[in-house]
């Protein structure tokens, strides 16, 4: 779950020369914005370069077959931008001035309110939960409640929710997954069972049977399909996903999803996934059996927090990037088995899981550094180093910080019976 301020100023928008009204300009109706954001999801996920006139008109075609109630037409598309524009940054839409557009900004992903207008497939209208593309809507319902409209729109379709209608004796009981107040009042529960730990990871417990933006599975089934067969625990890679940012390609609550600005690999390995070295690791993981040699994935080279540049990558979709993730976890778990070895040193599952993402998160000297202080320590006996952080001084407390709660998250996710 992301918590977003409430800022007391207009939050963005003017400054910037924005484009003139369409010649005949008309407003989109609230339907006619939720159906352009779904022929926008459409062609995302088809790959289609809707900057291309011939292939635009194309893609409105087939979707119009196959969705014969879509109300937009080719024509619409100047005043589809023009609208974009005046969102991000103007001070008017609508019956929406600078003082509505500015509360609506607030907590808007800066990639959405910078994105390109220009650009097609950048001119995605906000949806606002429950009340979907219908902002003035919205704002009415937070400041002005006698014009408010009862709430008809859906919430985004984004995340398909495939959960069990009851939880298991001895679990929270499940909540109503398509109410926001019963979401809230189910994750409310965990705390007092599970410690603090668990806030502000909420997400990780409400999206394990709920698919990503770019994804045709959940990640409860994709963790299991290729973690299982690389002998990896699926909600520790899971929980590992979501700690790295995978809680980003889930809408937001202005329906605001994290993407690579790549339209054909719109999953973005390193914000998204931690997969800052993919690229350079790539060939291994083909050479160890983990990958297909014809894998698709973009090159994207990022800056991480050391400043360093790395060579991550861009995928297709959430599940070409779990599959990814599961590869190159197996490959770090390879190097703490092989030191391991080398050093005589026995592990547990739980040790050998937790030096194996120690090496994901800091790198494969990493792990290593950190196995050694523990063995000399004595606290690999019974598993004492799990609860132990590492002592001032030894360049390790951050690992430990990283690490220890992806281990919670795997074994709370495991007792909810959320994963097997």
């Amino acid at each position: 779950m992301r918590y977003f301020s409430i800022l007391d100023s207009d939050g963005g928008g003017g400054g910037d020369k924005l484009p003139d009204p369409p010649k005949n300009y008309n407003p989109l109706s609230v339907q006619q914005r939720a159906d352009w954001n779904g022929f926008l999801d459409y062609a995302g996920k088809q790959n289609i370069n809707l900057s291309d006139p011939k292939s635009q008109a194309v893609a409105m075609s087939q979707y119009k077959k196959a969705n014969p109630n879509f109300s937009v037409t080719a024509d619409q598309i100047p005043a589809i931008q023009y609208e974009a524009a005046q969102l991000r940054k103007g001070n008017s839409f609508g019956s929406l001035g600078a003082k509505e557009l500015g509360y609506i900004r607030q907590g808007m992903n800066p990639n959405f309110l910078n994105a390109d207008v220009s650009n097609i497939a950048k001119t995605y209208y906000p949806q606002m939960g429950a009340y979907g593309t219908d902002l003035e809507n919205y704002y009415n319902s937070k400041f002005n409640p006698s014009a408010a409209k009862p709430v008809t729109a859906p919430p985004p379709a984004n995340a398909t929710t495939v959960a069990p209608a009851t939880a298991p004796k001895g679990a929270i009981p499940l909540p109503n997954y398509d109410d926001q107040k019963s979401r809230d009042a189910y994750l409310d529960k965990f705390a007092p069972k599970y410690g603090d730990f668990v806030h502000n990871r909420g997400d990780t417990i409400i999206h394990v049977n709920e698919v990503p933006d770019g994804g045709t599975m959940t990640p409860k089934e994709s963790a299991t399909k290729f973690g299982s067969k690389l002998g990896l625990d699926p909600a520790l890679l899971y929980s590992s996903a979501m700690e790295e940012g995978m809680s980003g390609r889930y809408p937001d609550k202005n329906g605001n999803v994290d993407k690579s600005d790549s339209d054909k690999y719109p999953v973005d390995g390193f914000h998204n996934y931690g997969l800052d070295n993919f690229h350079d690791q790539f060939k291994t993981m083909v050479q160890k059996g983990y990958l297909p040699k014809d894998f698709d994935y973009q090159k994207a080279v990022n800056t991480n927090e050391k400043g360093e540049k790395v060579n991550s990558a861009n995928f297709k979709s959430d599940d070409d990037a779990m599959q990814a993730k599961a590869a190159y976890m197996k490959m770090e778990q390879d190097n703490i088995d092989n030191y391991a070895k080398q050093k005589g040193i026995p592990l547990s599952d739980k040790a050998r899981q937790f030096f194996t993402l120690v090496n994901f998160n800091g790198g494969s000297a990493a792990g290593p550094k950190m196995m050694d202080y523990y063995q000399k320590k004595g606290l690999l006996k019974d598993d004492k180093f799990a609860d132990t952080p590492p002592e001032p001084g030894q360049g390790l407390g951050e690992y430990y910080q990283h690490i220890h709660p992806r281990l919670q998250m795997a074994d709370l996710l495991k007792k909810e019976t959320l994963f097997p």
